[in-house]
């Protein structure tokens, strides 16, 4: 959850009481992103104590918030600290759990200590999360790991209908398109992915697959690189690029992926038979045996057919 913390001290000079209140503060920025934008701003009376006595003032605050996402349910706790004019500790707290254009709140400063005329007031802003996935890109996300690639579409629509900036919907359009080998489609929606989020590691991976699925080794190779770089832990990016290298004959770089992965994962049996390919296509049997061996004993039993023809 991202936090955000905003601390403010107003300290007034000692003044008459006239009851004449301050002006609004400019609107001070919270929270900003490409999809939403959290301001607030002040109006704290200028004198909150009276040497004749117990009077209470009325200090100010409103917030607003715009952009694409706020009309969707996003969370906005915030709490402020102050001290009354009687010294005592005073807190007040509120949550706004779908999104505003604006609202008001008001509080009573007591005034009881001429000595200590509006003492201060501390804002602290706190837990601004940006909005959640819409509930149809979720559902579109389930619909996808089924295989049923036009029913992921169809509420991949209603997903962005609703936030029509959200990169992953993209990503997801895309791979749908892929499933269905649409791949100019799916082209269009990698770039509109990437587009939106140039961190998105997934749709460069995503993109880089589709490119060598069109032969496109060298183009494939370059997206790969871009997730790695994002990411230097992203396997899979690693794993792909292995076999785009192996796919251009550049068997020493594939085996160098290939190895970073198992780094990643000493189990992952694909690693070892991919890189036992990569392994023999450069003429090292032996090592290309030893990692066969070792990926049927992880589980992948097809490669003691392999081991059967190559290795004996």
């Amino acid at each position: 959850m991202k936090k955000i913390f905003l601390s403010i001290i107003l300290i007034s000079l000692v003044t008459i009481a006239t009851g004449q209140d301050d002006k609004w503060g400019p609107w001070e920025v919270l929270w900003v992103n490409d999809q939403l934008k959290i301001e607030v701003n002040f109006k704290i009376h200028e004198n909150g104590c009276s040497q004749e006595g117990t009077v209470y003032k009325r200090s100010k605050f409103q917030y607003r918030v715009t952009g694409e996402a706020a009309s969707m349910k996003a969370s906005l706790h915030w709490k402020l600290d102050y001290i009354d004019c009687n010294g005592e500790n005073r807190t007040r707290t509120q949550t706004l759990d779908q999104g505003l254009i604006q609202r008001s709140v008001s509080l009573n400063i007591k005034s009881m200590d001429y000595q200590f005329v509006c003492k201060s007031v501390t804002r602290k802003f706190y837990d601004v999360s940006p909005p959640p996935p819409p509930s149809e890109l979720l559902k579109a996300k389930r619909i996808y790991h089924t295989g049923n690639y036009g029913g992921a579409i169809v509420s991949l629509n209603m997903a962005a209908e609703a936030a029509p900036k959200n990169s992953e919907v993209y990503l997801y359009y895309a791979l749908c398109y892929m499933g269905k080998d649409d791949e100019k489609e799916a082209m269009r929606n990698f770039n509109k992915a990437i587009e939106l989020n140039p961190k998105s590691k997934e749709a460069f991976k995503g993109r880089g697959k589709l490119k060598a699925r069109l032969f496109d080794y060298q183009g494939s190779i370059m997206d790969f690189d871009k997730a790695v770089e994002i990411d230097s832990s992203y396997s899979d990016a690693y794993f792909n690029r292995g076999v785009a290298y192996f796919n251009l004959k550049d068997y020493e770089t594939s085996i160098k992926d290939f190895t970073q992965v198992i780094e990643f994962n000493a189990k992952d049996f694909e690693a070892y038979y991919a890189r036992g390919n990569a392994h023999s296509s450069a003429g090292k049997k032996s090592n290309a045996c030893k990692d066969w061996s070792k990926s049927a004993e992880l589980g992948f039993f097809d490669a003691y057919d392999v081991i059967k023809m190559k290795c004996n």
